[in-house]
């Protein structure tokens, strides 16, 4: 049996947690944990071994957490398993491996277990939940259930994985892929090899490209129209996109926001009609088309952003905020020059999830860019992962 103390100072007191090996999975032990009231317990040394996944314990004198925050996403009630792998060892092996932690990579470690397979679910942020983490508005269209945003999401889904059977490995990153071997090689210098390897890494906002858009995140430029609502409170917010999210952002920072300008590149929205038409109701939204960015400027904090209007005319519009909403765009390129990829990006796949190489798939958004939504995510993981157990029993 494994403990850790830990001599902090916790709501509970000074806690110790004990740890049972009940088996292997490929090379990884996996450990039943307790669950409490849904405190976690993150990136813990025990004896040589690292937990890769943020884990809810039952501490047998108070409960321990993570000391930065308390995780919104713990589960209480139920029973988990976590697998853990010896830092001195250099490689894996497992029926699947799957990369990215979104719904999509979620959903499969849940269909492997349930048919049986050994997974590997790696992600290279601190938490799973990829995009769940972008939602902050309700979510009212995911069969079963209405969610406040995306942080409800994950705790749904976290709870239904708690008593699954897989590795979890975070904050590490994927660097290459063998096709050959089918290994997957991450940033800290070991090897996870596979029958099968599933890519759920998901998509990412496009970004503008200009000067200041670094430099000013978080120093004018907001995450999220939605979150940050509160902090254009009587100020001027320049929003920039055509599409569903830039409207949306537009119509609720006007709420908040003394002025609103919806910049927009081309001559018309790509929006849905009902967003189209609750922005021309708002008079506290001034719509430019036909107008590129060129610089978002200030000094200590955000004060303007430069366009270049049709024909070529430069305005400067003074501004407090900006949210930057131009689209999307897949997190692919570890597939550049391996599998096949459409003119955006995107993972080309068959409907189940097959790309142009073999015992390689994609799921989610990645291989989805006209149904980027939870659904898509989860139901083709399902499909994946049962045509990878099908082919399992063929040659078996």
């Amino acid at each position: 049996m494994l403990a850790y103390r830990d001599t902090g100072a916790h709501s509970g007191g000074e806690g110790l947690v004990q740890f049972a090996h009940v088996g292997k999975v490929g090379n990884a032990m996996t450990v039943p944990l307790s669950v409490s009231d849904g405190v976690f317990f993150k990136h813990c040394n025990i004896n040589s071994l690292t937990l890769f996944a943020d884990i809810a314990v039952e501490a047998s004198a108070g409960q321990i957490c993570d000391k930065k925050r308390q995780d919104p996403t713990a589960l209480s009630n139920k029973k988990c398993t976590l697998a853990m792998m010896s830092m001195g060892e250099k490689s894996g092996q497992f029926d699947v491996v799957i990369v990215g932690g979104g719904p999509g990579g979620m959903a499969a470690a849940l269909w492997c277990d349930e048919l049986g397979l050994t997974s590997c679910l790696i992600d290279g942020a601190s938490n799973f939940g990829g995009q769940l983490h972008w939602i902050h508005n309700p979510i009212t269209n995911y069969l079963g259930g209405k969610f406040d945003n995306g942080t409800a999401v994950l705790r749904a889904f976290s709870a239904s994985l708690s008593d699954r059977r897989f590795t979890q490995m975070l904050d590490l990153r994927m660097t290459a892929i063998d096709r050959t071997s089918m290994t997957v090689s991450l940033d800290d210098g070991r090897d996870i090899s596979a029958k099968a390897i599933v890519i759920a890494t998901g998509i990412r906002r496009r970004m503008l490209g200009v000067p200041g858009e670094t430099e000013f995140n978080a120093r004018g430029i907001l995450g999220s129209g939605s979150r940050d609502k509160s902090e254009a409170s009587g100020k001027t917010v320049a929003v920039i996109g055509g599409g569903d999210a830039a409207l949306e952002n537009a119509l609720i920072l006007a709420e908040y926001a003394e002025k609103v300008y919806l910049i927009h590149r081309r001559e018309r929205f790509s929006a849905r009609k009902e967003f189209i038409k609750a922005l021309k109701d708002n008079d506290r939204i001034e719509t430019i088309f036909e107008a590129r960015v060129k610089e978002l400027g200030g000094s200590s904090e955000l004060e303007f952003v430069d366009v270049e209007l049709a024909g070529g005319v430069s305005r400067r519009i003074a501004i407090d905020n900006a949210v930057v909403r131009i689209g999307v765009q897949p997190n692919s390129e570890i597939l550049n020059d391996i599998a096949d990829l459409d003119d955006a990006g995107y993972v080309i796949v068959d409907r189940e999830g097959r790309t142009s190489v073999a015992n390689i798939y994609a799921i989610g958004d990645v291989a989805h860019p006209t149904s980027p939504t939870i659904a898509t995510a989860t139901g083709s993981a399902a499909a994946a992962i049962k045509s990878i157990a099908a082919q399992m029993r063929k040659t078996e």
